[in-house]
């Protein structure tokens, strides 16, 4: 049976921008409805959606310079059909254009709007017609925003703390399509031998640009089918996600607690990081990700980690003083995340910064009291947003007993990594080279010697 890509894409695009699915989701359910799609035409709408998610702004300029009806008044479907042509006349250089503008008149006939058939066919054939002369500057905030099709106050927030230039830099870098980044499971294999194998299986691997233990794969839709993964030998994590667990540096035999651990990447860096000789206790407040983090567990044959529910919010008097070491990878704004998300950057507020700022002081005043004398405290979040990251940390040793610790210099002169304070590590998406997402991360150490 023929089932249209470009119709999946319409549709899968749709959910997110007009019923407020998440990305990722959306395009799950919609390859798992159409799953006789090929390989090809699969690779095909994952492009049309993330990168008309990618582009939403400029692509709704763009459509507004040939149409007198703005982007706000058109039909859902007619817009979805406008936004993911407009892509592929503007970015998709191996689709034809004259294709482009067919199939999507066809597909507006097809929904039985063919009254509207001539005005798809008239914006899409003029854009295609004057694409040369559709490029943007990038002299101001607001070229930027256009441009890479971000909000003005995420730009205006970034230019006022990190300077234009670093803005224009990030804007460009978050604009890349993400890479997927692996870490090897040390404790059933080493790199090398990974490697070796998921070349074997047709994977396209390259080294992470920090960290020993990571790897950088391509080539393949379908992850879980990989021999390797069955077989436990590999979890996909960010590698800035991987640093936070290696910032902490548990010694062996370390009592650690993950208190928002799902879904459990982190936990199974501190586990191969010890050897598997640690007690790992995994929390998160759901109890179906608490369930992901066992499955993770059992096929990669890790047993120093145990998962439970929590709320890093509420205390836990059992656990106050007890532990070596606490990792709080924190609910952040997820502005690092924007490859991955891109319709983060067009759902969160400065209102919700703010929220979110608070919601992350309340976390680390209460499971710092988890942290015991001498102990070490990480505090992690995927953003760019000084609010949530220095602010908070700053906060945090102004009013706790704990110091800031230096993080080590393994990472100095890295790109894309920078100390804005002292114990305190920012991964910035400055460049194309800096492929992990955009993370901020603090450790301290609590005064005191354990008795």
């Amino acid at each position: 049976m023929y089932i249209n890509q470009r119709e999946v894409a319409v549709s899968a695009l749709m959910e997110i921008t007009s019923d407020g699915a998440y990305n990722n989701i959306a395009l799950r359910k919609a390859l798992a409805r159409n799953n006789a799609l090929s390989r090809q035409d699969k690779a095909f709408v994952t492009e049309l959606v993330n990168g008309a998610l990618r582009n939403l702004i400029y692509l709704d300029y763009v459509i507004g310079r040939f149409s007198k009806t703005k982007a706000a008044k058109m039909k859902p479907f007619v817009l979805g059909v406008l936004r993911t042509a407009v892509y592929q006349i503007m970015f998709m250089d191996k689709t034809p254009d004259f294709a482009a503008c067919d199939e999507s008149v066809k597909l507006v006939k097809k929904r039985g709007l063919t009254g509207l058939a001539p005005f798809v066919n008239g914006v899409l054939r003029s854009v295609a017609r004057d694409k040369a002369s559709l490029g943007m500057a990038e002299s101001s905030v607001e070229d930027l925003c256009l441009k890479y099709s971000y909000p003005r106050w995420i730009a205006d927030y970034w230019a006022e703390h990190y300077g234009f230039d670093i803005t224009a830099r990030m804007c460009r870098g978050l604009h890349q399509a993400p890479s997927v980044s692996i870490a090897v499971n040390t404790l059933r294999t080493d790199k090398a031998s990974l490697a070796d194998a998921l070349r074997a299986d047709g994977v396209s691997v390259r080294d992470g640009l920090y960290l020993d233990n990571s790897l950088i794969i391509s080539g393949t839709s379908d992850i879980s089918g990989l021999k390797t993964f069955i077989d436990g030998h590999f979890f996909v994590i960010d590698e800035s996600s991987m640093i936070a667990a290696e910032v902490l540096a548990p010694p062996k035999g370390a009592k650690i607690l993950d208190v928002c651990s799902a879904p459990g990447g982190k936990a199974c860096v501190l586990a191969c990081l010890c050897g598997d000789d640690a007690e790992i206790l995994a929390f998160d407040i759901y109890e179906h990700k608490v369930w992901l983090i066992e499955d993770t567990l059992s096929r990669l044959g890790v047993t120093s980690v145990t998962p439970l529910i929590g709320d890093a919010t509420v205390f836990d008097p059992a656990l106050e003083e007890s532990a070596d070491c606490v990792l709080l990878d924190a609910p952040c704004s997820g502005l690092g995340l924007i490859r991955k998300k891109p319709e983060i950057k067009y759902r969160k507020t400065m209102d919700d910064v703010d929220e979110l700022a608070g919601l992350q002081r309340r976390m680390l005043a209460n499971v710092s009291r988890y942290v015991a004398p001498g102990g070490v405290l990480v505090y992690s979040v995927c953003t760019i947003s000084p609010r949530e990251c220095e602010d908070v940390a700053e906060w945090f040793t102004e009013n706790h007993p704990f110091e800031p610790v230096p993080i080590k210099g393994e990472f100095d002169g890295r790109p894309g990594i920078s100390t804005p304070r002292q114990g305190c590590l920012q991964v910035l998406p400055v460049s194309e080279e800096v492929c992990a997402d955009a993370f901020f991360i603090a450790k301290f150490r609590r005064r005191g010697v354990r008795p």
